[in-house]
């Protein structure tokens, strides 16, 4: 009989330990999801109001140019293994962007292996709103 007891108190001694394992490695989990899933950019909904030279003290230099567009597109990473967060912002001139320029479209995405996870990235463009001058209209 007292053999009997002293195994169930080492089975009940390694389910303790299991449950905690498994209460760690959940808690790791979180972690690094939440790691990964955190933007490490501002919203590009701030950032499409602020000159080149206000977002360059802001990011850092940009690595160079948006891959799949002109050169007047910067790009900026965040490597977050083994996702990495993107921002391209893109400004709609034919010829070099000064430091006053403000830009078009702000784009802020989250790529796990080279693929956008979508329900994480955001675009934002700036809006233009062109009335018709009516003929009654003074000025």
């Amino acid at each position: 009989m007292w053999i009997g007891f002293e195994r169930s108190q080492h089975k009940l001694g390694t389910m303790r330990i299991w449950r905690t394992m498994f209460g760690i490695l959940v808690l790791v989990l979180l972690a690094v999801s939440a790691w990964i899933c955190i933007p490490p950019f501002p919203a590009p909904a701030v950032l499409v109001n602020d000159p080149l030279s206000v977002l360059t003290a802001k990011l850092g230099p940009p690595i160079g140019y948006a891959p799949r567009l002109d050169p007047t597109s910067f790009h900026w990473v965040k490597n977050r293994r083994p996702a990495m967060w993107s921002l391209i912002i893109a400004f709609n001139f034919r010829g070099p962007v000064k430091g006053s320029d403000h830009p078009e479209s702000v784009e802020r995405c989250l790529l796990i292996n080279s693929v956008a996870v979508w329900p994480l990235c955001e675009f934002v463009t700036r809006a233009r709103v062109m009335v018709p001058k009516r003929s009654n209209d003074r000025g």
